[in-house]
């Protein structure tokens, strides 16, 4: 499953697509308000709307045996509210690039010290959006990892 942070699209995971279709499903949507959902009429924050929408009693967490979280994934403190991200249970690869300006390499880090089963990943050169900027790299990163679990 393949989730973009705040104000991007489906479209953000083209590369990837691309890159694992032949070996992996690939799911990728939008989130309401964005991309190809339409407009949303409410004044609920995206993740709020997200959550509310897809996990109305439970933490954010899905059902599948590998779950990938680049560094897009708007995870300020406000969007964790009530969720411990140390409950994740199913592996969890994360990737940074180590460029990244708005995030820095010792957020992700941090944040994945405390999901057990997590692998950190970082690329040279690469900033906020690896996906996007490195699709190839991260593709790749991920099929790796999604291999190994």
């Amino acid at each position: 499953m393949a989730l973009y942070g705040t104000g991007s699209s489906l479209h953000t995971w083209d590369g990837w697509v691309e890159a694992l279709t032949d070996e992996f499903r690939v799911i990728r949507l939008d989130m309401p308000g964005f991309g190809l959902s339409g407009p949303r009429e409410s004044s609920h924050t995206v993740a709020g709307n997200y959550r509310e929408d897809h996990f109305p009693e439970d933490p954010p967490v899905p059902d599948t045996d590998g779950f990938v979280l680049p560094s897009t994934c708007d995870l300020s403190p406000s969007v964790l509210d009530g969720y411990d991200i140390s409950e994740v249970t199913v592996p969890t690869l994360f990737q940074w690039g180590r460029e990244d300006s708005w995030l820095p390499e010792s957020f992700g880090r941090a944040l994945a010290s405390r999901v057990e089963h997590s692998q950190f990943v970082t690329d040279d050169g690469v900033g906020h959006v690896p996906m996007e900027e490195a699709p190839e790299a991260s593709a790749a990163d991920a099929a790796a990892f999604l291999s190994e679990t």
